[in-house]
């Protein structure tokens, strides 16, 4: 797996393989790992976040790399410059891309256009990043099988909800949404 662009492009195996990691990392989040080592990830965000951005910057420099924070008006895009453009040049000088943005277009461009991985910290449709956190967080407590568990995502019917949905049905969990009236996206 290159990128990681929307959760329904992720297997269970690639779930369990990515859960696997994390977990190691949380067992001893500070010790030495080069894994990124003379590396630079570009962390491009047109969407404000606290809690993504320190996590993104923290986790590149914990696996040895130095990361890259972009915001929206850094670069080129929208005044001349093409996302195939940015995706090649971005490339050109990075090991990988974390993007935070509205469009989930823009991130499929992305990473249809890089050589390097691409990975979707939050878009309007899809939160992969938030969901693999919510899984860890879960087989914490319920154990690596939850096959067949029932979950309840209660709140609007945004990027969360949708990929909810998109990783029950991959983990074969049985996920159900309750959203107020007018608060279910498209």
């Amino acid at each position: 797996m290159k990128d990681l662009l929307r959760t329904e492009h992720l297997s269970r195996a690639d779930v369990e393989l990515i859960l696997d990691t994390a977990a190691q990392f949380a067992e001893n989040p500070l010790r030495s790992n080069t894994a990124l080592a003379n590396k630079t990830v570009a962390i491009y965000m047109t969407k404000p976040s606290t809690r993504t951005r320190l996590a993104s910057e923290t986790a590149v420099a914990h696996l040895g790399g130095s990361p890259i924070f972009v915001r929206g008006d850094d670069l080129q895009l929208g005044r001349g410059e093409t996302i195939s453009d940015t995706a090649k040049i971005i490339s050109g000088f990075c090991s990988a891309m974390i993007v935070r943005t509205f469009a989930q277009a823009d991130v499929d461009e992305l990473g249809a256009h890089s050589t390097i991985p691409i990975i979707n910290a939050l878009t309007d449709d899809d939160h992969p990043t938030q969901l693999l956190a919510d899984w860890l967080t879960i087989r914490e407590n319920f154990g690596s099988d939850i096959s067949g568990r029932k979950f309840v995502y209660l709140g609007d019917g945004n990027n969360m909800a949708n990929s909810w949905l998109i990783m029950g049905a991959i983990m074969g969990a049985h996920v159900v949404t309750a959203t107020p009236t007018g608060k279910w996206s498209p």
